[in-house]
Parts: structure tokens; C-alpha cells; sequence
């Protein structure tokens, strides 16, 4: 057996040594070139010695198997390839032809492709949507091996390192010791991740000016050269990007043009998808962006296993794609995905490097809003219908995750979970006495009574957001929230009795907001301050395609466009935030009230009690320290401690 090792023409790739080669460690691991099977290695490193390779390969090997390895910075699309001394090779990865060498191909047994989830996002949180669509990639496609790199957990943890206080702080989170859990020593840590947050942001800014002018610090190039090796190692045929968050959105696309620069004429895909593409002007993005090669729109399972089962374009469901004709836009998916009924599959993640003394998993009981109804909201554009699993199911995923990987602390994802049905999901925990804690999102609506949260919270109900957006009953009719004042400090007195920890999210400046609505808003919040653990203070935004922004008139609001995100080249990519000015009662326009109605807010807390230390956490670690309290506390009614 004969080993060809072909090489790029970058000086550190073809360094005689194994470990210098990307990509090659990891055939080793595989197939160990010991002096048995391998006894003869042969080099070519210069394209015209691959020239002489493909022109003479038979000549060169007659009847003799060979293996050949290299990268993807060459510009023919060849991994290994073994030649059995005929024009024909057997091959481990797609090819294309080499024009000077006819090769006749066998589809590879285990094709790679990689989905990457690129800064800015807390360090604290465990990709969900990438380990959903790995469970349903490896059950729909098993000969496709789909690899998860967590590109912002690797950036947080490389400048953590390398902070003058870093090893310091991450012997502090990821410490289980009490310190912790004492305010006063996380207030002392709290600076460097701010400061790590503020390198990362300078970074994404960066990131936008080599989006948009083509300029780049040789600071982020480095990062964008590791990060970009490190997904070619694997040679993969698709790169999926998942952006959830907006602020991800300048990382992943200078890490897809850099990317791309490296492949340029190989079969390489890249694709980006996630959440966050319903939130801008998509066919903008990919118009000025050549680089990318599809946008799949809406619940990603369908659409990412019809691109990884090399379906055509007009295939696969909810891609944006460049065609002859223009932009298409393929119709998503209209049968709502059972694949959320899978367990999500973490295995691939370093569970223990996440900036958390305990690991916090993130799961779903449902996809979409069960009540769906609010005006405002815009969170249900990405989902193609709501869908519940079992209770049995649900209990069976926690307690599947909780012996696999020892993990007792879940942040429940949903949008909304009724009280009939947490109640069900408390009971199926407690019989099967599992000991765990999470957290969910609610309304605070009647349903919520005493006797129900009281088994909410022995089942490990720690904390619960609640939607309670105003104190004011005509705004919360006009929102078409469904809840009631009256109810709402009922609520969250009979959740703080139990010893749920209480987060109150409110918008302030919501569509014909007066004086009286905020007075109210603040009588109400005044009132309920001490079952309150953190009030979350927002101002309204105003999206595309909600009921207020189909009339925004009848509201008081003269809309001026939409927000921009980027202007590449000609092409201005906007958002789905609408700028709007309101109109006065003498009717000249105004700045949205949001803005003043928050900085009122925030003056008037300086009479209240003080619960600001929990809001600047986390959500994982707001989650730790509640569960943390309730298993401390000393009396079941005894209100959350607050900070000095």
C-alpha cells in the first residue's frame, strides 16, 4: 500500500509531519499508517507534482492500492482516494472529475458537514437547535455524519484565557463551591465577563467592516483562520450557519466570506438558517452576499436533510436560493415537523466547558405559542404550527438527559406552557421522583391557583418568567394578552409563597400608551414588588407584519421603514423592526414614548426595594441561583434575599 499525501502550497501545511497537515490527525485516528499496511508515504506538494500524480496515477501503481489524502485548499474537491491500479477509484468523499484524469466515483459511506453557531451569544448557553437537527439528521440520514462547532464557547473561553483575570474567573464559574452563590463575590467576577462581552462586540464590528468594505484587522483574521481550518479539517460538503440571535449575524457572515475564499471553486455549501432569518430582508442578505449559497427559511429539519441528501434546489423546502431566473423563494414546509419529538442530541458539546458551575440544558414540551394571540409578538413567524408532545414523552427526555449526562438543571424553552399542562408535567416528574430544576414561561393568568403552583414548584419549578407586560387593563385588552390585573399579583404572590422565584417582563410604550396606563403599570408593579425577584424592563418595537404594524394609523404611528442592519456594496439589508414616530394629539410627530417611559421606570426605583442583581444575570445562572435559594431556604414562604 502506497500513501499519497498531496498538499496546498501554504508553507505550514506541507511541513513533512503529520500533526502539520489539517485534517490529517484525524484519518490517523481512523487508519493508523503503521509500517505494515503503509510502507511507502509519498509527498507532492507542488501543483506540478499533482499535475504528474493524476496524469501517470495507473503508471505510477499498476495493480498496487493507494491512498491518497488532501485538502481542501486545493482547487480541485479531492479527499482520499484508493486506486486499485484501474482508471477506476474508489472514494471516500464526493468528487468531481479531474479534467486530466477520468475517475469513475462510489459515493463516500459517511459524508461530513458541519453546523457552526458563531459569537455574539452568552457563553452560559448550550445550543439547542443545532443538537435537535443533529437527532433528526442522524435518524433521517445515516450514512451523513453532521459535526456541531460552537464557535462563540470556543471565543469566549480563547479570551478568557488569555485576560490578565481569566483563570481567575473561570475557576469562579466553573467552580461548584459556594462562592458562587454569594453576590457579593460574583459582583467582584461580573467586570471581566463584561469586558470579554465588550472585546466580542469590538470584534463584531469588526466583522462588519470586512462584511461591508472588505477591510480586514488582522486580529479578527486570525480568529477567522483557526475557526475556518478547523471546519475544512473535516472536508465538508455543506457548512450550515445558524444564526438565532441578530447580534450573530456580523460573525457569521465574515466567517462564511473567509470561508469561501479558501474553497472558492470547490462543491463546498454554504448555508445559513436559524431563527433570525425571518428577522431581516432575506433576499437582500443573499443578494449581497455571493459568498452564501442559501438561506433556508423557517424550521430548519426538512430543508437541511433535503440539502444533505443532495436534492435538487427546488427540492428542498424553505430555501432561498440564487437560480438563473433570479432569487427563488421555495415554499417552506407546511406539515409541522415531528422532529422536535426527538431527544436532542448534546453529545458532541464540551457540557463541562460552558461558563457554568452546573450544566443547564435547554428543552422543549411544544414549538410555537399554545395561546398565540398576542398582537405584538413576532416570535411565531418561524414556526409552521403549534404542536405539543406528551407529558410521558416530555418526563422521558428529562430524565433520558438526566442519567446520560448527569445533568439536573433545565431552562424550559417554550414560548408559553399552560398551567393544565405544567400541572401534568409536575405530577409525571414527581411520580417518577426525579430530582431536577427549571424554569418556563408564563401568563399570569387565573389557572395559576395556589394548589397548582405548590406542585409546580415540588417537582423543581424554580423560577418562572411571566408575560406580564402592563398594569394596564386596557392596554393588556388592546394586546389581546388574556389576563387580568386582578390576577396578576395573585399570581405571583402564590408563586413567591411556594417558592418560585419571580421575573416580571414587562413593555413599556406599547401602542397608545397614555400617563394613566404608565401610573398604573407602576402602581401595579409597586404593589407586587415583594414577590418580585427581577423586573425586565423593555420598550416596545414595532414588527413587520403584526397586527399593529398592518394598521400602525389607527394606532397613532407613522412608519418610516425599516431598520438597517447592513449595506453591502448597493444592497441595504434591513431588519424587520420598523422605525415609527408617534403622532401627538395635535398631530406632529414624536419619538416613541418606550425610551421615556423605561428612564420614568428607572428613576422611580430608587423608592423601591432593590432587586437589580438578579436581571444582570444570565438566564442559566438566574436559573442556578434560584434553585440554589430554594434549597437553602429556611422557611417555604421566605421571599428571595436580596442584594445589598
Amino acid at each position: 500500500m502506497w500513501v499519497v499525501i498531496i498538499t496546498a502550497s501554504r508553507g505550514y501545511l506541507f511541513r513533512k509531519t503529520h500533526e502539520s497537515i489539517p485534517g490529517f490527525q484525524g484519518f490517523l485516528n481512523r487508519h493508523p499508517l503503521s509500517a505494515d499496511r503503509y510502507p511507502h508515504i509519498i509527498w507532492c506538494t507542488r501543483a506540478v507534482e499533482r499535475e504528474v500524480f493524476f496524469q501517470r496515477a495507473v503508471c505510477y501503481f499498476p495493480g498496487t492500492p493507494v491512498l491518497l489524502w488532501t485538502n481542501y485548499l486545493l482547487r480541485w474537491r479531492i479527499k482520499w482516494i484508493i486506486a486499485d491500479g484501474t482508471t477506476r477509484l474508489s472514494c471516500v468523499s464526493l468528487l468531481i472529475e479531474h479534467p486530466r484524469f477520468s475517475i469513475s466515483l462510489t459515493p463516500e459511506s459517511d459524508m461530513q458537514s458541519a453546523l457552526v453557531f458563531s459569537p455574539l451569544a452568552s457563553p452560559t448557553y448550550v445550543p439547542f437547535g443545532l443538537a435537535m437537527l443533529v437527532s433528526h439528521v442522524n435518524q433521517s440520514l445515516a450514512d451523513h455524519h453532521l459535526n456541531l462547532f460552537d464557535f462563540n464557547l470556543s471565543l469566549w473561553r480563547q479570551l478568557t484565557e488569555n485576560h490578565p483575570a481569566g483563570e481567575s474567573y473561570l475557576n469562579f464559574v466553573y467552580n461548584k463551591s459556594l462562592q458562587f452563590y454569594d453576590p457579593q463575590v460574583y459582583d467582584r467576577f461580573h467586570p471581566i465577563q463584561n469586558q470579554i462581552y465588550f472585546q466580542i462586540s469590538r470584534l463584531s464590528q469588526q466583522a462588519r467592516t470586512y462584511i461591508e468594505k472588505d477591510e480586514l484587522d488582522p486580529g479578527l483574521q486570525d480568529i477567522l483562520e483557526l475557526q475556518s481550518q478547523t471546519l475544512l479539517n473535516i472536508d465538508p460538503r455543506v457548512i450550515g450557519f445558524s444564526v438565532m440571535y441578530l447580534d450573530q449575524l456580523n460573525f457569521t457572515l465574515a466567517l462564511a466570506k473567509y470561508t469561501r475564499r479558501q474553497v472558492l471553486n470547490s462543491g463546498v455549501r454554504l448555508v445559513l438558517g436559524g431563527a433570525s432569518m425571518l428577522a431581516l430582508d432575506a433576499e437582500a442578505l443573499l443578494a449581497a452576499c455571493p459568498y452564501i449559497d442559501g438561506i433556508i427559511l423557517g424550521e430548519g429539519e426538512a430543508g437541511l436533510t433535503a440539502l444533505l441528501s443532495g436534492e435538487k434546489n427546488e427540492q428542498i423546502p424553505g430555501l432561498l436560493a440564487r437560480t438563473a431566473m433570479g432569487i427563488v423563494r421555495n415554499k417552506r414546509n407546511q406539515n409541522a415537523s415531528d422532529s422536535f419529538f426527538l431527544t436532542a442530541d448534546y453529545s458532541q458539546y464540551a457540557l463541562a466547558e460552558y461558563f457554568n458551575p452546573e450544566t443547564v440544558l435547554p428543552v422543549v414540551f411544544s414549538r410555537d405559542c399554545q395561546w398565540g394571540r398576542c398582537r405584538f409578538c413576532a416570535h411565531n413567524f418561524s414556526f409552521s404550527g403549534f404542536r405539543q408532545r406528551t407529558v410521558t414523552s416530555f418526563v422521558d427526555e428529562l430524565e433520558q438527559l438526566n442519567h446520560q449526562y448527569g445533568v439536573r438543571v433545565f431552562y424550559f424553552a417554550d414560548q408559553y406552557i399552560s398551567a393544565e399542562n405544567l400541572e401534568l408535567i409536575a405530577r409525571e416528574i414527581l411520580s417518577r421522583h426525579l430530582r431536577i430544576a427549571y424554569h418556563i414561561m408564563c401568563r399570569p393568568e387565573a389557572s395559576y391557583t395556589l394548589e397548582r403552583l405548590q406542585t409546580i414548584a415540588l417537582s423543581g419549578c424554580r423560577w418562572i418568567s411571566w408575560g406580564v407586560e402592563s398594569g394596564s387593563q386596557r392596554l393588556l385588552d388592546l394586546i389581546k394578552k388574556g389576563t387580568r390585573v386582578s390576577d396578576i399579583e395573585t399570581v405571583l404572590r402564590n408563586a413567591a409563597a411556594v417558592g418560585i422565584s419571580n421575573l416580571a417582563m414587562m413593555i413599556f410604550g406599547l401602542p397608545t400608551s397614555s400617563n394613566i396606563d404608565l401610573w398604573q403599570t407602576f402602581a401595579l408593579l409597586e404593589k407586587t414588588q415583594d414577590y418580585l425577584d427581577g423586573i425586565k424592563a423593555s420598550s416596545y418595537v414595532l414588527y413587520e407584519n403584526t397586527y399593529f404594524a398592518k394598521k400602525p394609523e389607527r394606532f397613532g404611528m407613522s412608519v418610516s421603514g425599516a431598520q438597517k442592519l447592513l449595506k453591502i456594496g448597493n444592497t441595504v439589508v434591513h431588519s424587520t423592526k420598523l422605525n415609527y414616530r408617534e403622532v401627538s394629539s395635535s398631530g406632529s410627530l414624536r419619538p416613541p414614548c418606550g425610551a421615556i417611559e423605561v428612564a420614568e421606570w428607572e428613576k422611580r426605583t430608587a423608592w423601591m426595594k432593590k432587586m437589580d442583581f438578579l436581571d444582570k444575570l444570565p438566564c442559566q445562572h438566574y436559573l442556578l441561583y434560584a434553585n440554589h435559594h430554594y434549597e437553602t431556604r429556611k422557611a417555604p414562604d421566605e421571599p428571595f434575599p436580596r442584594s445589598a
